[in-house]
């Protein structure tokens, strides 16, 4: 009994801001070259969108790769969480409720793509059994790997408003360099547009290209720019 109210009464102190927003600085650099290996090195490679046959055929001749894609993409979801939680500490100073909204936000974009990759294991089965020929087996795996685009497109939409909150903060904040913060922003309206325009409009494959370019070169920069400045930041302060 003395054990448990002593528990109760004690208070066990997290890490600073600036130490939170260093791990989450290292979260989300490890998360980066994890997302470009499943992403681009393992799901675009292998999987032929309309081109069942040929996507079975990548799939069989690099199992490797694509298991190796599965685990990267369950890494990339556990960093999402360490970075929703060490962005949240960083940020709680300037605005407590909007920094927990954009940390909900996080984790929902990380439900989206844990509901979306048994989609991507339930086509490697498929493709990894005795009938792996058979063209209906084919089709239906390569529907099963489609289905993992569908749902996590969706959870885009939450990560970019996520985005868009936390260039905000970090505006509003003072302590970041202003120019981050308005990437961040561009980065976050950007990928909400485009998750919805892949959605809701039918003709987004005739764009697709275009929208990423917008895309990418505010995500790559304001994301990776974060990063490096939530790891150096002590330095900086120091110096």
């Amino acid at each position: 009994m003395l054990m448990e109210k002593s528990l109760k009464h004690t208070s066990f102190p997290g890490p600073s801001p600036q130490k939170a927003g260093q791990i989450a600085g290292i979260a989300l650099v490890l998360m980066f070259f994890a997302a470009m290996f499943a992403e681009i090195a393992a799901r675009q490679a292998l999987i032929v969108p309309d081109n069942a046959g040929e996507t079975a055929q990548r799939v069989l001749e690099h199992p490797l790769t694509f298991r190796f894609g599965l685990l990267a993409y369950l890494i990339v979801g556990i960093l999402d969480v360490i970075v929703a939680w060490g962005l949240y500490m960083f940020l709680k100073p300037t605005n407590d409720g909007l920094a927990q909204l954009a940390a909900w936000l996080r984790m929902l974009y990380v439900a989206f793509l844990g509901a979306a990759l048994p989609g991507l294991v339930a086509g490697f089965r498929m493709l990894s059994g005795a009938y792996a020929e058979s063209r209906e087996v084919q089709s239906r795996a390569l529907e099963a790997f489609n289905s993992y685009e569908d749902i996590w497109m969706v959870g885009m939409v939450f990560f970019g408003l996520h985005l868009v909150l936390v260039g905000f903060l970090c505006i509003k904040s003072g302590l970041l360099p202003r120019v981050l913060g308005i990437l961040l922003l561009a980065a976050g309206l950007g990928y909400a547009l485009d998750s919805m325009a892949f959605l809701c409009m039918a003709g987004y494959a005739d764009y697709k290209q275009v929208f990423k370019a917008i895309v990418a070169l505010p995500a790559i920069t304001g994301e990776l720019g974060l990063a490096i400045w939530l790891i150096f930041q002590e330095k900086r302060s120091a110096a």
